[in-house]
Formats: C-alpha cells, structure tokens, sequence
C-alpha cells in the first residue's frame, strides 16, 4: 500500500513538505534497461578479473561489498525518475568510489581518493544546486515530466550546472585530473570498473538525459557549441599528453579522458546520427577501456612494473593478454573493423551534417585525434609486448619469454569477452544500435540507418577501410622482415681484457621524443606534468591566497571590523534592491 506501479513507473511516497513532494520515483525504459544492463555486466567481469588479481595480494574485505553497493547505487541513479533521488545515488556512487581508490597501497592513494573526492564533490555541489532550483522554478523533481525551453538566465544556468556535473564524473577536461592521479594509486581493477566503464556511463548517461530529456537543446546555439567545443578540446589535449606517457596507467588514463571528448562532441552535435554515435562511443569506450585497463593489470601482476621502457616481448609469454590488448587498442584508435571505428564514423558523419565551418574545425581535430591514438597505441603495443625485452638476461633466467607464462583464467576470461564484444559490436554494429540506441532517440532508426551503412554514407568509408587494412598488412610484413636478419654483437677483446657491452634497446617511446622539442607542444606538456592545468592545483592556489588576504584583514582593529561589516550590508542591500 502506497506503491503505485503505472506501466514502467513506481512511485514509493516519503513525505511533502510545503507542497514538495519528496517521492521516490523510478523508471525503467529503454535508455535506464540498456544501462543497467551493462552496469551489470561489467560488474561481473570486475568481479572475476578481481578474484585473480588480488589472489596474492592484500585488499581490503570490504572491497568485493562497496562493488555491490556501488552497482547499487549505480542502478538506484538510471532508473531515478527524480532529481532527488537521483541525487543522493550521484553522491553514494561518489562516496564509494572514494573508499575504493583509498584501498591502494601507500599515501598516494589515500591523496589520489581525496583528490578525487575534493574534484568531483565539488562538481557535485554544482549539481545540488542544480536540482534545489528546479522545483522552485518549474515545481517538480519529476524528470519524466519536465521540458524546458533553453532561453531565460535561469534554465540555461541548472542546464550549465547539470553539465558540469556530468562531465566531471565522464572525466571531461578540465575537471579530468583525478583520473590519471587515481589510475596511478589505485587498484587496476578499480580504475577498469568506475573510471573506465560505469562512472562514463552514468556521466554521458546524466549528459544524455538533460540534453534530450529534460531540456529543449536547439541545434546549432551557443550552448550546443559551447559542449562540442569543450569536447573538441578534451579530445586533442588528451591525446597529446597520453602520447608522450611512458607509464601504461598513465596513458591509458589520459586515453579515457580523451575519448569522453568524442561523446561529448557527438551528442554536442544536435542531430540524430551525431547524438547516435556518442552513446555508442559511450558503451563502445566502456568495452575496449575496461579490456586496456585488464590487461594493464595482467601485466603488472606479472612484470610488478608497468613502465612501458622496462617491458617489451611480453607477446610469446603473455598470449592472451596480448591479443586482447592489441584488438582493444585498435578499437580506441578507431581502425575496421571494430566497435570503436562504428561509433567514430557516426560522430565524424554527424559533423559532416552539421555543415558550417566550425562543424568542419571539429571533424579535423576528431579525426586527428583518432591518428594520434593509433600512433600512441603503437608506442604501447610495440614497447610492452613486440620489442626486446627490458633485461633480458635477468628476464631468461627466471621467466623465459618463449614459455607460455599468462595470468591465470580468472582474468583472461574477462579480457578476451571484451575483446569478443569489439569485434562483434564491429562487425555487427546495427544489433547494439537498433536494440540499445534507436530507441532513446526520437527519430525512426530507417533515417539513420542509411547514414552509416557501408556504401550508402555521405563519406563512404568503403575506400578509407580498404587502405586502412592494405597499410596494417603492409606494416605487419615489413615489420617481421626487419626481424629475419638478426646482427649480434660480441663482446669488446683490447689487450686481453674484456668488456662487457650493454646491448642498446631502442624504446619505441624515443619516436615521440620530438614533441617535447618542439616549443609550444613541449612547453604545453612540461606545465601540463607540472599540474599547472590542474584544476585541484588551481583551485588550491586560489584558496591559499583567499586565506592569506583573509589573514592580512584581520588585524584585530575594531573599526575595521566595522568597516567591513558596513560594507558587507551595502552589498546585500544592492543585491535586494536590484532582485
């Protein structure tokens, strides 16, 4: 009694006060089943991939609880048909992932959680704010029943704040900084479960829902500019900065921050086949990043080290964990004929619609983007698993490289499911579309359908595929010929004493050393290491020198206390006269 279930409805009273009702509204629909369908499933295979990496290692016994309440809670957040309580689920999943970064090892990761805290409370703040004007403005909480026309101060300031909110939880610049600092602490299971799937689903989730739901977001205005355009920059500032990593949780970190840009600039675009491709991009990301990340911790679990200059011919041991990373890194970069091209060709195609000049702007740096993901990926794939190895000799001696040496099945079951679903979300891109996406857009998918077809596109993708293969094939014999002709090196003989020689390893990461020379690129990345760009660093500047002056007013002078006290009420009376 009290329950009222209406359809796809269920509505739990709790109480109402001064006409506020305060009820527990859900909602499962397409858009909340197709999510909270994922949220398990990657919940799933964190679980299992977990139950093998921390076989020898300590964790907390809380750990495998705050998973299930984060899925909870996380659950709790799509069906919310309410603001309210949408809200109080924003904040458990935030609170949960706090205490999970924290089960690191060492101080960094007690900083990392509290950094990560302080970022994304703070961006929860927006949000609070957000959703206590919406009654008092529109007289509901109910997201079902609101849909405001974008225009007056008011909507355009909860629509900005809702944003903010959501991008910070995807990982969108500048609120980004806590992936990268958590990645580094945390456990890699924890990175491949929060950062790299759910929290970009409930990000984009809350992004979709307020842009195609809640409010009337005109094609073309200033707001719609304003999201493609901060995706633009998360896109190419990303990818730079992961370029030159050498550390595989660094890079993968950056990676995730730069393909929330695509999202964002997909659903930036305002029109079904742009708005199509970010939600795609969205699960598509979730897939092949959690599978990067689990292969990450493959091999820090094997190599107790994930600087890319310290590993290398992990292939022949590690068979599996390479395979999965390889299909994985080619689906991020975008290459057919996996997950990751489909949904970056409907991006692209959606700014092909857009038309205008700065539509075209956009579409060059995605795309350019997408070049320096494979260029990066290459980086990694060749230093962790094709090149020589870091250390040979001491490496022979305990885990030769030509023995098959892998994690155990509890973690490669995992990855090669993930590494299976970008194949198959590829090579079969109209299941996901027409049973998860076409349904939350309020267009037929036969409009879209055509779009993307191959041969039927605006940009036929035909002919950019073939080369794209022709030139993988290419690369792929060059490369094992370069390796037929081996050229040994003996040890020097002078004088009847010898010395030894240190073989030379080329790092593949050398390639990019160029970019730290040049001087704008380079100088970008220096201050960008140095957290300049940090918006927890600037942040904490500007508290600094907020409570510096704060101390010179104190003075303990009476009259200046009153003359500030006077000139406060000055204030709030302009600020009354003017309302």
């Amino acid at each position: 009694e009290g329950f009222f279930i209406n359809d796809q409805f269920l509505t739990v009273p709790w109480f109402e006060i001064s006409g506020i009702d305060f009820s527990l509204d859900f909602r499962l629909y397409h858009f909340s089943r197709f999510i909270l369908l994922f949220l398990g499933f990657f919940t799933l295979l964190t679980s299992l991939y977990s139950a093998g990496y921390f076989r020898d290692r300590k964790i907390s016994h809380l750990y495998y609880p705050f998973v299930m309440l984060t899925l909870s809670g996380s659950a709790a957040l799509v069906l919310a048909d309410n603001f309210f309580v949408l809200l109080l689920a924003w904040e458990l999943v935030t609170l949960l992932l706090f205490f999970l970064i924290a089960m690191g090892e060492g101080k960094s990761a007690a900083m990392a959680a509290g950094k990560t805290f302080a970022i994304l409370g703070f961006t929860d703040v927006a949000l609070l704010l957000a959703v206590l004007a919406l009654p008092i403005f529109y007289g509901t909480w109910n997201i079902s029943a609101l849909s405001i026309q974008l225009g007056d101060t008011f909507s355009v300031i909860i629509f900005v704040l809702m944003f903010i909110a959501a991008i910070a939880k995807a990982g969108a610049m500048p609120f980004h900084s806590w992936i990268p600092t958590a990645a580094e602490s945390a456990p890699l299971p924890v990175i491949a479960f929060l950062p790299a799937s759910l929290d970009k689903l409930m990000g984009i989730y809350l992004l979709a829902r307020i842009s195609l739901d809640v409010f009337i977001l005109p094609v073309g205005s200033t707001l719609s500019f304003m999201m493609m355009l901060i995706g633009a920059i998360t896109i190419i500032a990303g990818v730079f900065i992961a370029v030159v990593q050498h550390d595989l949780k660094r890079l993968l970190s950056f990676h995730a921050i730069s393909q929330v840009g695509y999202m964002v600039l997909g659903i930036g675009t305002g029109n079904p086949i742009g708005i199509a491709g970010g939600l795609f991009h969205m699960l598509n990301h979730a897939i092949y990043k959690s599978c990067l990340f689990f292969t990450a911790g493959s091999v820090e679990s094997k190599m107790k080290t994930t600087d890319i200059d310290k590993l290398g011919g992990l292939s022949k041991s590690m068979p599996f964990t390479f395979a999965a990373c390889l299909i994985a890194a080619l689906s991020i970069s975008g290459v057919p004929p996996f997950n990751g091209f489909v949904s970056k060709w409907m991006i692209y195609q959606g700014l092909v619609d857009g038309g205008t000049t700065w539509y075209m702007i956009f579409l060059t740096i995605a795309m350019f983007g997408s070049s320096l993901t494979l260029a990066s990926f290459l980086k990694l794939i060749y230093g962790s698993f094709l090149g020589q190895s870091y250390k040979e000799k001491e490496i022979a001696t305990t885990t030769p490289r030509s023995r098959y040496n892998d994690v155990s099945w509890t973690m490669i079951t995992p990855m090669i499911v993930l590494a299976l679903l970008c194949i198959g979300f590829g090579l079969f891109a109209f299941f996901p579309i027409n049973y998860f996406i076409q349904p939350i857009l309020s267009v037929s998918m036969d409009e879209v359908a055509p779009m993307i077809s191959i041969g039927t596109a605006l940009w036929d993708p035909t002919m950019a595929t073939t080369l794209l293969m022709i030139g993988l094939i290419i690369g792929g014999i060059i490369f094992y010929i370069s390796r037929i002709r081996v050229r040994e090196v003996e040890a020097l003989f002078i004088g009847g004493e010898q010395f030894e020689v240190e073989k030379e390893r080329t790092v593949a990461g050398n390639f990019y050393e160029f970019i730290n020379r040049t001087k704008i690129l380079g100088g970008f990345l220096k201050e960008s290491n140095k957290g300049i760009f940090d918006v927890y660093n600037l942040s904490s500047n500007l508290g600094l020198i907020l409570v510096n002056v704060l101390r010179k007013l104190h003075d303990g002078v009476l009259s200046t206390y009153l003359a500030w006290c006077v000139i406060g009420l000055g204030i709030l009376s302009f600020i009354l006269v003017v309302l």
